[in-house]
């Protein structure tokens, strides 16, 4: 790889990320929402992005309108 070149993301999905944190709750169970693998997909991207520059799945993402800012 070059100096010039973007590494690319992870996963080709969120769907995939989701399902590898699914899998993940299996080994280490805890009360798995479809509001939580959302922001827990959100913030991971976001961590990726700030600290690598790189995506962690080619998803777009989007804050979601919980009433809060």
């Amino acid at each position: 790889m070059t100096d010039n070149a973007r590494p690319e993301p992870i996963f080709n999905s969120a769907i995939a990320v989701a399902n590898w944190f699914i899998g993940m709750n299996r080994t280490y169970p805890s009360e798995l929402t479809h509001l939580k693998i959302q922001k827990t997909l959100y913030f991971n991207q976001g961590w990726r992005l700030a600290y690598f520059n790189i995506p962690l799945f080619e998803d777009p993402s989007r804050r979601g309108n919980t009433g809060r800012s």
